[in-house]
């Protein structure tokens, strides 16, 4: 994967968590202030950019946005129980364990 194509990935992530969550009836104070779906399509089988899409969605977790994650191609396999990958430094935790992670917290998958 080419750096171009990281940070496409990386650009469409952030877009959807700045864009907001709207109601389909008429707008009023409570439905803009609704917390945001968001929605991390991961392919990649490389762990630096795993592990930066996994930790984007547990900092928009922390802010209160509703988040799925949507693990296609080679990524898929971070469901598998018996992945393995390296840990990622600060955190030492590799993408599997932050993926158990954000599924404990909630996330969808």
């Amino acid at each position: 994967m080419t750096l171009l194509t990281h940070s496409l990935a990386i650009t469409s992530v952030l877009l959807l968590l700045s864009t907001p969550t709207l109601s389909a009836s008429t707008p009023s104070a409570p439905a803009l202030a609704a917390s945001p779906e968001v929605l991390v399509y991961l392919t990649s089988d490389e762990t630096q950019t795993q592990g930066m899409a996994l930790v984007l969605s547990a900092q928009m977790l922390q802010q209160h946005a509703k988040v799925q994650l949507l693990l296609c191609d080679d990524a898929a396999d971070l469901a598998l129980t018996h992945t393995q990958s390296e840990k990622l430094k600060p955190f030492d935790k590799s993408p599997a364990e932050l993926l158990d992670g954000l599924i404990q917290q909630g996330v969808k998958e």
